[in-house]
């Protein structure tokens, strides 16, 4: 009786089961599909960030101070690291720094 009552327990799990996954299955392919989706999504925004990414770094580059001392121009700068604009900041004997693409070159100001 009680090895009847054992094969009919495991007859009845295995219907039971079976009717899990059949009411399961609908939910387990919208939820693939779901994945599926957001993942095509995913790789869409990711590769559009890239190229964005790719453009701002570009403008960045031309931008750059240092992309302007590699096409041959040099900043003057003070001991402090201050950008010198106009001859007056450079009367007769200041002594300043010309940076230039590899490194800064120490200059001394004269009468022109």
């Amino acid at each position: 009786i009680l090895h009847r009552r054992h094969e009919a327990l495991e007859v009845g799990a295995r219907g039971l089961r079976r009717t899990a996954f059949g009411i399961t299955r609908p939910q387990r392919q919208t939820l693939d599909r779901a994945t599926d989706r957001l993942e095509s999504v995913t790789r869409r925004l990711i590769s559009h960030q890239r190229v964005r990414l790719s453009e701002v770094a570009s403008k960045v580059q031309v931008l750059s101070p240092l992309s302007t001392l590699g096409r041959g121009y040099a900043i003057p700068q003070d001991a402090s690291g201050k950008i010198l604009r106009t001859v007056a900041e450079l009367p007769s004997g200041t002594r300043f720094l010309l940076r230039v693409s590899d490194g800064a070159v120490p200059c001394e100001s004269s009468d022109g």
